[in-house]
């Protein structure tokens, strides 16, 4: 997966959150996102992975929350299908997608990223605001 495919999933996220957002959504948003985002770049980057598996991680951790603008219970479903319908009208080949939702799955509560390093470093990135002082 190609670094110009993560600009466009920030731009496209980006987008939807400003424009459709649900009203009261307070946790789950664009600064949520971008927080996600960044951990995932540190932590996949200091934890031995290619560039390709960064840049897969740091698309799953665009989207992963992006099915919040639908509806807050089985948001991660709807996640995956917003980063599915995404990525194959970019032409991303199917198993990197599948990656991607499998990354974005693993984040669902209680997490469970299995053994793959990919869903490990997103499940550690979306948690990571837990041990941040700004968390109370």
């Amino acid at each position: 997966m190609e670094d110009i495919i993560t600009r466009e999933a920030e731009e496209f996220i980006k987008t939807l959150f400003e424009q459709k957002s649900r009203e009261g959504l307070t946790y789950h948003d664009i600064i949520h996102t971008e927080y996600v985002v960044s951990q995932a770049m540190h932590i996949g980057q200091n934890s031995g992975l290619t560039g390709a598996e960064v840049n897969i991680v740091i698309v799953a951790a665009w989207f992963h929350d992006s099915g919040f603008v639908i509806r807050s219970n089985g948001h991660e479903d709807e996640s995956q299908k917003i980063a599915r319908k995404f990525l194959t009208s970019k032409g991303v080949a199917e198993d990197d997608i599948e990656k991607v939702l499998h990354c974005i799955k693993a984040t669902k509560i209680p997490q469970n990223p299995g053994d793959d390093m990919l869903a490990k470093v997103v499940c550690d990135a979306d948690m990571a605001y837990l041990s941040e002082d700004f968390y109370i």
